[in-house]
């Protein structure tokens, strides 16, 4: 039954093993840990993760009272599908209110949030807005991985940092009739929330005790309350703090004529290995495969790597019914359910449990296949059919995994621990094709420096000297390498260089310092 439930809780990116070291005198590591959480630190009161509080689950569902079932593992099996809280910051019915209504069927609210949401911009909870809480504390958010929620539940709290603009914590303490509280209501949020909104206690100056009568009427108030400028991107553009400037390293000629260069404006029309675009987004092809993706059509380079995937592939011949995939690092990404309403047997695979924390940690990877369905896509039936999931380390891909007309990864292959596991990856990823068979990557590319980077870090970023290397080793062992399309756009939104908190436009982003976007890789295998 242990080994069952370390299984469970190792995949399910729920067991933060630093944050529960915090909360004892001897650090453990591993299934230990883990094991001590089940056998003894739920009895001690302590928390597996940030966002999950174990009393609160319970309080908050009596129906589990007395179940035999542990409530971290009921709300990882059944509680997170049932639209369950694990937490008084996590409001499930306002997460999925930000979501087009036939797309909230297919998502599991909490398991969304840690995986995308939050990197997407999308709010926990009406009184927790992350653009502003990451915004007000910019100089703590250089880490493009750092969730906003977790920061504010860890630490920020105590730092006095408020969640909200018209959340005031010092002003909320100052208006209790009694002593500041301690333990999970030290946080004046969540004491709000269980109990400052109930007895009609204001959260700041601009807001009239009178008007707090209960959860209900936050969200009409706070919406009454809001005075953000909704800016257009024009002004967004003119305010910004940095503008990016193609550097001269870009703009050089290959050493050889082993891998073609271009520097024209890439399209989605003809594909080639190249950088992710404005004019892509304004592209017919863009418009067409977001709405057969169901998606909205996005300036959001995620989106974009999906699209040019599927162009990829597409454009090669080998998206068709009948035909065989194999993706990397999947997480609950739409393309598997996308090339099962096609008739195309895949297999979805993520890291396995003992060397994910990189993922787990933002539940960037997906533990079974049913988190890969998307009903908007395709039905039931025919995903069944033709999605199977899998655990692999991309760093040591089983032999067996051989024979697929193409394989994908999704900007996986950054997190693979360095620079040359990375490219190993990519290199090894044709033994999983057929001769004749496509892969194609995303990655992260630097585009401010052909020396420096970020290499051995959770996540690496590639140089174009990176890039070209690998592609003329894979020429020269007889492959059919595509074009490298250097251009880096021309429009006024590829200036634009998007800096936490993020938003769209979506397209350059700042990660370490380093001006960084999509960079989009296809090899056919040689015959």
């Amino acid at each position: 039954m242990i080994a069952e439930s370390l299984m469970k809780l190792r995949q399910s990116g729920l067991f933060d093993e630093r944050y529960y070291n915090t909360q004892l005198k001897a650090p453990l590591s591993g299934d230990q840990a883990i094991e001590h959480y089940l056998l003894f630190g739920f009895v001690q009161k302590l928390n597996p993760h940030p966002l999950f509080i174990a009393d609160y689950y319970l309080e908050v569902y009596p129906d589990l009272d007395g179940a035999s079932i542990h409530p971290l593992i009921h709300f990882i099996e059944f509680g997170a599908k049932e639209n369950r809280s694990p937490h008084p910051l996590f409001d499930c019915n306002f997460y999925l209110e930000q979501f087009r209504p036939g797309d909230r069927s297919s998502i599991i609210p909490f398991f969304h949030y840690l995986n995308q949401g939050w990197m997407e911009g999308k709010n926990p909870h009406p009184m927790f807005d992350s653009a502003f809480y990451m915004r007000e504390n910019r100089e703590l958010f250089d880490d493009a991985d750092l969730n906003p929620l977790v920061h504010y539940a860890t630490a920020g709290y105590s730092m006095g940092c408020n969640p909200h603009p018209f959340f005031d914590s010092k002003y909320y303490f100052s208006k209790l009739p009694h002593p500041r509280p301690d333990g999970l209501l030290a946080n004046p949020l969540v004491h709000f929330v269980l109990s400052g909104v109930h007895d009609g206690v204001s959260p700041h100056p601009k807001i009239a005790s009178e008007k707090i009568r209960g959860p209900h009427c936050i969200e009409p108030l706070l919406y009454g309350l809001s005075t953000i400028d909704r800016t257009d991107f024009g002004n967004a553009f003119e305010n910004s703090e940095r503008q990016y400037v193609i550097p001269e390293f870009l703009l050089e000629p290959a050493e050889d004529n082993v891998v073609e260069l271009q520097f024209s404006t890439p399209t989605l029309k003809s594909v080639v290995s190249q950088l992710c675009t404005a004019s892509q987004f304004e592209s017919d092809e863009y418009l067409t495969w977001c709405k057969r993706l169901n998606k909205e059509p996005q300036k959001y380079r995620k989106l974009w790597e999906f699209v040019f995937i599927l162009s990829a592939l597409e454009q090669s011949g080998v998206l068709k019914s009948g035909s065989s995939g194999i993706g990397f690092g999947t997480g609950q990404e739409p393309l598997p359910s996308f090339f099962a309403s096609l008739e195309i047997d895949v297999l979805a695979t993520d890291a396995p449990p003992e060397i994910a924390e990189i993922w787990t940690a933002s539940m960037q990877c997906a533990v079974s296949a049913e988190m890969l369905f998307d009903g908007n896509i395709v039905d039931r039936e025919r995903f069944d059919r033709h999605v199977k999931h899998a655990l692999v380390d991309m760093n040591s891909i089983p032999s067996d995994l051989s024979g697929y007309d193409f394989c994908w990864s999704s900007c996986a292959l950054e997190h693979l621990g360095s620079i040359e596991k990375g490219l190993n990856f990519i290199e090894n990823s044709l033994d999983c094709v057929k001769p004749g068979g496509v892969i194609v990557h995303t990655t992260e590319f630097n585009l401010d420096s052909n020396v420096d980077t970020v290499d051995n870090h959770g996540t690496c970023l590639f140089r174009r000297r990176d890039i070209e290397s690998l592609l003329r080793k894979l020429a020269l062992a007889g492959h059919e390498v595509f074009p490298l399309n250097l251009c880096t756009g021309d429009e006024k939104v590829d200036q634009y260089i998007d800096v936490p908190p993020f938003s769209l436009p979506h397209l350059k982003l700042l990660i370490s310092g380093f001006t960084t976007t999509s960079l989009g890789l296809i090899v056919r295998k040689s015959k």
